[in-house]
């Protein structure tokens, strides 16, 4: 899967970070990592992140899906005086890991950065190290799908809220650390009780591409994000309006101009 990487390092990367990410990023002790992620002022996903910080003053995110790049240059028109650097690293692709604890990272300059989940661990490498080769395993790929780890295609950037991708489960808003870009309208959505979109891990009796649009009667009532295809068909996650399917959480789509039928294994909580 490939990847890219955006890093925040000096003084004042702390500081920076908890005012423009949506975790409490202070309460993020070096050697581990948190969900997060940087939302637009109108509180849509602009990335989202597995926040690590290897060291008091550095922070490497993980961005699944989106342009670091592009990151990069947009978090640096809010750093004015601020002593922090941002650089972003592409090239990466993302690889089974060794078991490591849930919420906690290995650094190591050969073998990238691991990120913990116990037994379902992501290590982020370098596309041209041999860690990346053929040999490496991605079963990292069905097992987010399963557990509702969202990645994001070029085609949901900016347009999804927290509560559509299930955020608040992860821990990934949190809205008693101050102000960050969004809050205000996140946080009334959280105290009201609104979401017209949710998120659920599903399968297809065809094969489907992370981005294609869900439609019923010629309306887009969703969107496919992370997706596996297999023997013809597709485990997938995906964003659907609320009150489409039937009491079975099935329903008939057109996905990519083709007609299929849905099933919801999960239903995750805004």
């Amino acid at each position: 899967m490939p990847a890219s990487l955006l890093t925040l390092d000096g003084p004042d990367a702390a500081a920076f970070a908890q005012a423009q990410f949506s975790s409490d990023v202070s309460g993020l002790a070096p050697g581990q990592w948190q969900w997060s992620a940087w939302l637009d002022a109108k509180g849509r996903c602009r990335a989202f992140l597995q926040l690590a910080r290897p060291a008091t003053d550095r922070f490497t995110a993980l961005l699944r899906g989106g342009d670091a790049a592009a990151m990069a240059e947009d978090l640096k028109r809010f750093v004015f005086r601020a002593k922090v650097r941002i650089v972003c690293t592409g090239d990466m692709t993302v690889i089974d890991g060794p078991a490591l604890a849930d919420g906690f990272i290995t650094v190591d300059e050969d073998a990238g950065i691991t990120y913990g989940g116990g037994t379902r661990s992501w290590r982020v490498v370098n596309t041209a190290s041999t860690h990346a080769g053929d040999h490496a395993t991605r079963d990292w790929i069905d097992r987010d799908i399963d557990a509702g780890f969202a990645w994001i295609p070029d085609a949901a950037i900016g347009e999804l809220l927290p509560q559509s991708l299930s955020f608040e489960r992860l821990g990934a808003v949190n809205f008693n650390k101050g102000c960050f870009p969004g809050q205000e309208i996140v946080a009334r959505m959280h105290y009201r009780g609104a979401g017209k979109q949710r998120l659920h891990t599903a399968r297809f009796d065809i094969i489907a591409s992370p981005g294609a649009t869900l439609r019923r009667n010629s309306a887009a009532i969703g969107m496919v994000l992370n997706a596996h295809a297999f023997d013809g068909a597709t485990k997938a996650l995906v964003i659907l309006n609320d009150v489409i399917l039937d009491d079975e959480r099935t329903g008939a789509f057109d996905v990519q101009g083709m007609q299929t039928s849905l099933v919801s294994l999960h239903m995750w909580p805004h």
